[in-house]
């Protein structure tokens, strides 16, 4: 089954934003413990949630809209992971 557009999209995306913090940050994510990962994945999610009070803040009612499409792409985001990961079980078996 092929890849619905949007998911294409979102990896392409994390490709680029993941070669763009290499070179910012250097290579290093591969290195870190996985307790480090885990403490960087929860300030991830709490910046996320900490940008749609802001959008909220700024906007006047179309902000909510705004968030759910947000949520939406992260429910994609999330999607594209699961699927990910089933391969690579299957793969194991």
């Amino acid at each position: 089954m092929k890849a619905p557009r949007a998911e294409k999209n979102f990896r392409a995306h994390v490709y680029d934003r993941m070669l763009a913090g290499a070179k910012l940050y250097g290579d290093l994510s591969y290195r870190r413990p996985m307790v480090e990962l885990a403490r960087e994945i929860a300030d991830e999610c709490a910046d996320i949630s900490g940008w749609g009070r802001i959008v909220d803040a700024r906007t006047d009612g179309w902000g909510v809209r705004l968030r759910l499409g947000i949520l939406n792409l992260l429910a994609r985001a999330a999607w594209a992971v699961a699927r990910s990961l089933e391969r690579k079980l299957e793969e194991r078996r």
